[in-house]
């Protein structure tokens, strides 16, 4: 999910804009859904994924439960599938994993 983050936000100008947009998407499906336990925002910003770091980016139980990630994924998941759609060409997507 930290891989996808970082790849989703690539190439804009300001990258916690970007991320600050994933989380209100994020956000805004789980209020939807009703999903009791969420990630914390600040997963969702560069200080915690660090961007262009070679180490492998560990998140903490407080920044994300077990429970937590189940449905982030499940979000990651409909997003994904979602871009596609709207960008049927795109490499981009189709090279992470997303298929309709």
């Amino acid at each position: 999910m930290c891989s996808l983050l970082l790849d989703l936000s690539d190439g804009v100008a300001k990258r916690e804009d970007e991320l600050n947009k994933l989380y209100n998407s994020y956000r805004s499906w789980c209020e939807e859904g009703g999903v009791p336990d969420r990630a914390s925002k600040k997963l969702f910003s560069s200080a915690t994924l660090h961007p262009g770091s070679k180490d492998y980016v560990s998140i903490s139980q407080k920044l994300l439960s077990a429970h937590a990630a189940r449905y982030a994924l499940f979000w990651m998941a409909q997003l994904m599938t979602s871009l596609l759609e709207q960008h049927p060409g795109s490499e981009f997507h189709q090279i992470l994993g997303v298929e309709t």
